[in-house]
């Protein structure tokens, strides 16, 4: 039945299990009490981007990474915390 408020072409599933968010929660969950302890990296988008990569190493989810080259550790490293990458590599 249409109600004139919507196309057509806009459709919502309408999902049957109700608890689909909480496995979302749940990894989000050691982020939120870690990043008050956290704030010592004086910003909020620091100690987050912090916890998120140990959080990743932990999970193993970094594995391809962490079996290639020095270089691109590095790389990843400065990437996620948008450091300058300097003219000289050591």
């Amino acid at each position: 039945m249409s109600v004139g408020y919507f196309p057509f072409s806009i459709v919502t599933p309408i999902r049957k299990n109700k608890y689909l968010n909480n496995i979302i929660e749940q990894d989000h969950r050691r982020i939120k009490w870690k990043t008050k302890d956290a704030m010592g990296y004086h910003s909020y988008k620091t100690a987050y981007r912090g916890i998120e990569t140990m959080t990743m190493l932990f999970k193993g989810q970094l594995y391809h990474l962490l079996k290639s080259s020095a270089i691109n550790i590095k790389y990843f490293i400065e990437r996620q915390f948008n450091l300058p990458t300097p003219a000289y590599i050591f």
